[in-house]
């Protein structure tokens, strides 16, 4: 694992030396990558995925719908927009709800139409927020604690201290949900100064380990091992362990295991000096298997295997994983200009991957706003980006 200071000094060193770790195939080009047009205005906010639709919501052109056929969806985007004010939305059970600034909730089928019946039940309850928990949908109020939408749209209340206790201690003290398999529910979050932990709470028996961490991207598993992306800038850092009952425990009634990258773990090891972190994570089953200048978007699997997009400078990128990291295709990017891709949401379909963008780059000493969309289905990848300065790519 890198500290902060030392990914920083990896910036520096990988600019000269490029990346360790990785071998550069050459073969026929395995996917068929291309590029469309979209007017995609501001940042953004919301990606979801509703059947064969993926559903983006933009702070300023609002929705863009598409299906995985790449063709654009203007009924469904006239009848999202006309919602105005939407302060969260969700999918659960085939059905789309909208959390609105009114606290109003408008729940709509998989066609966009509403469904007064199901909507008659929140009509004397009126909800903060709404979240999504072990393929449960939950709405939330300061005061009253949670409620439990049922599959038949019925209400259950549920005290917050009871939610916490019975069904996650995690979920508002170790950050966001972010992987889950039949052994551990992994939470991840990020602190300051690019430091941040993994939490993986055993299903079995409610134990919960530490896994420091410097810029947490994205956590698979993949052929019997988990698979951790640290991504940062333009550099990325590639890990497997198969083992997170060797890290450090959490113990539950101590507050200061619950700071985001300054509870106890952290700060014993990121005052660890480098070798000494390399004998811990070498000791623990942590193997750093890439370190590489570019920037790690999202991950996917397809045909048994694991695969990578990533970005660097003008080229994009599709990299191979298992025990090293393999360039398998490289393609110049419809628009060059260097961007980091600091925000990504990822959603998966019944057979596509969607994966939506955020990124800033520099233009006249002011920041520009860089969105993309990215659709993966089989071995056919689409690419839209904007730019908010007027430019459509």
């Amino acid at each position: 694992m890198k500290t902060f200071a030392e990914i920083i000094a990896c910036l520096i060193l990988m600019a000269l030396a490029g990346c360790k770790h990785m071998q550069f195939i050459e073969s026929p080009q395995p996917f068929e990558i291309n590029y469309y047009d979209a007017s995609l205005v501001g940042r953004l906010e919301r990606l979801l995925v509703l059947n064969n639709l993926i559903i983006c919501k933009f702070s300023e052109s609002g929705f863009f719908v598409i299906d995985t056929n790449n063709t654009r969806q203007p009924v469904a985007e006239r009848k999202l927009n006309a919602y105005g004010g939407i302060s969260f939305m969700q999918v659960h059970r085939n059905k789309l709800f909208l959390l609105l600034e009114n606290h109003d909730i408008v729940i709509l089928d998989s066609s966009f139409n509403r469904l007064p019946e199901a909507e008659a039940t929140f009509r004397s309850f009126r909800p903060g927020g709404l979240f999504i928990y072990n393929d449960s949908l939950f709405f939330y109020q300061k005061d009253e604690g949670y409620v439990y939408v049922s599959p038949e749209i019925t209400l259950k209340k549920i005290k917050k201290d009871q939610f916490l206790k019975y069904h996650s201690y995690l979920i508002m003290a170790m950050g966001d949900p972010v992987f889950t398999d039949s052994s551990y529910q992994v939470y991840a979050c990020s602190g300051f100064e690019g430091s941040g932990n993994l939490f993986f709470r055993d299903k079995r028996t409610s134990q919960t380990f530490s896994l420091p961490t410097s810029c947490f991207g994205e956590m698979v598993s993949f052929r019997g091992k988990y698979h951790l992306i640290q991504a940062f800038g333009f550099a990325s850092i590639f890990n497997t362990m198969d083992d997170p009952a060797r890290f450090f425990p959490v113990h539950i009634e101590n507050g200061a295991d619950f700071c985001c990258g300054c509870d106890t773990a952290s700060y014993y090891y990121q005052h660890l000096q480098p070798e000494a972190q390399r004998l811990w994570d070498s000791s623990r089953g942590i193997k750093t298997y890439f370190e590489g200048r570019m920037h790690t978007v999202s991950t996917f699997q397809l045909e048994d295997n694991l695969y990578s997009i990533a970005l660097q400078d003008s080229s994009f990128m599709i990299l191979e994983h298992d025990d090293s990291v393999r360039l398998i295709q490289s393609s110049a990017r419809k628009e060059p200009r260097i961007s980091e891709y600091h925000y990504a949401q990822k959603e998966n379909g019944k057979g596509f991957h969607a994966i939506g963008l955020n990124g800033t780059y520099w233009q006249g000493g002011e920041p520009v706003n860089r969105l993309g969309l990215i659709i993966i289905k089989g071995r056919r990848i689409a690419i839209y980006e904007s730019y908010s300065d007027g430019n459509v790519k």
